[in-house]
């Protein structure tokens, strides 16, 4: 599969997301995946998988199928962050409802910058929404999709852009988040 890169420098050496080339993306979506700041953070996330790892985050998934004459079905997402934690989100391609039901955290995005989010607390998620997470407390943050689809990972592959970073980081931890503005 090929692969294209959006880059926000002529420069190769620069740390950049790349998608599936056979992926269509809205201006949106790619004006986010180029965002330099985020895809720094990441790729040192990446190098520091036993202090920043998203695997391992506690995760319930539950289905509720079509009923009743409703269009969809619906997933639902529930993780648990742990305090101190740092987690660049997947690119979200769908608007759909979230829920902060413990905890606090520090939130950065380009669209919003950065905000503290402490249950209780409902928000939507728009399309092209890329986040950076600072838990500063042990945080439940549930995510709702209206999907037909009961295997998480395909509903992730439905309502996120695939993307993996590549590229050696410049900044350090400190420096990355500085970036974010």
């Amino acid at each position: 599969m090929q692969e294209a890169a959006i880059e926000t420098q002529p420069d190769h050496d620069e740390v950049v997301a790349v998608v599936p080339g056979d992926v269509e993306m809205t201006a949106d979506e790619r004006a986010v995946l180029a965002c330099r700041p985020i895809n720094e953070l990441e790729a040192l996330l990446l190098q520091h998988p036993d202090h920043f790892a998203k695997e391992g985050i506690p995760t319930t998934h539950r289905f509720i199928e079509k009923n009743n004459g409703l269009e969809s079905g619906m997933y639902v997402r529930e993780v648990v962050l742990p305090a101190g934690a740092i987690i660049t989100t997947e690119i979200h391609r769908t608007r759909h409802p979230f829920v902060i039901s413990k905890g606090t955290c520090e939130v950065w995005s380009p669209r919003d910058g950065w905000q503290i989010l402490s249950a209780p607390m409902t928000g939507i998620t728009e399309p092209a929404t890329r986040r950076v997470i600072h838990v500063l407390a042990e945080t439940i943050w549930t995510t709702f999709h209206a999907v037909n689809i009961t295997v998480p990972e395909e509903v992730v592959a439905f309502v996120t852009l695939p993307h993996r970073i590549v590229g050696t980081p410049k900044f350090d931890i400190k420096a990355a988040i500085a970036a974010l503005k």
